[in-house]
Formats: C-alpha cells, sequence, structure tokens
C-alpha cells in the first residue's frame, strides 16, 4: 500500500474520521467515529463499460453488513461517489457508534461523512 491519507471531522460531540491509501491503482478506505468506532458495513464499488452504451462507465457497488448495523448506505454512497469520481475500484468499511443518537446528530454523521468524502474526491481529481 502507498500514498496514505487520512481526514476528520467534527461537530459538537460527533467525530467522523476517513482513513485509507491507494492498494496499486485501487482505492481501502475506513470510515469510524463515534463513542465506539467499528465495521458495520464494507461496500465495494467498481466502474467499468456499461452495459447498454460501452463507452460510458458505470458503476456497481455491492455491500455487506453486520445484522443490525446502519452504516451500509454510508459505505455505499461512499464506495459509489469515489469509484465513480476516480474510476478506481473502491472499498470502504464504515461504523461509527454514538450513544443516544439523536435524530438530527444522525443527520450531522450523513453531513460529515459526505463532506469527508467530498475533500478526498476533490484530492484524488487534482492528482
Amino acid at each position: 500500500m502507498s500514498e496514505g491519507f487520512a481526514e476528520s471531522k467534527r461537530k459538537g460531540r460527533i467525530e467522523v474520521h476517513l482513513r485509507g491509501s491507494r492498494v496499486g491503482k485501487d482505492l481501502h478506505l475506513a470510515i469510524f467515529g463515534g463513542d465506539r468506532p467499528h465495521i458495520g458495513a464494507v461496500a465495494m464499488s467498481y466502474p467499468h463499460p456499461g452495459l447498454k452504451i460501452p463507452d460510458r462507465f458505470e458503476v456497481t457497488t455491492s455491500v455487506l453488513t453486520v445484522t443490525g448495523h446502519k452504516e451500509d448506505l454510508l459505505a455505499r454512497h461512499a464506495a459509489h461517489r469515489i469509484a465513480g469520481a476516480t474510476g478506481c475500484t473502491t472499498s470502504v468499511s464504515c461504523g461509527i457508534h454514538v450513544d443516544q443518537i439523536t435524530r438530527q446528530e444522525i443527520r450531522t454523521v450523513q453531513r460529515l461523512v459526505d463532506r469527508l468524502v467530498d475533500d478526498l474526491v476533490t484530492r484524488l481529481q487534482a492528482g
């Protein structure tokens, strides 16, 4: 592995981290945080020629989720967005647990993860 990257975002009591590295031309990422970071879901996205329009790329994403965990949508969105923006096969593991989280804090987690992903895409596209 080479070219590692790390970034964190915080709002109030919510802190989320993104750590990752290149594996050849592919990307391997972990998004975690809260009171008890863990692995709740893993998503893998890969770009490929379109099935209907071969000169247009599509992205296919697969997700595995630990029973009872809810990080699948975060992992899926992050992997899909990054693979589509970079053309790289991308894996994302995600696990964020915040004790007694509120609905507003769930939205905060989603926004922080989106910002981390957007920042990473911008950095990767810039070279």
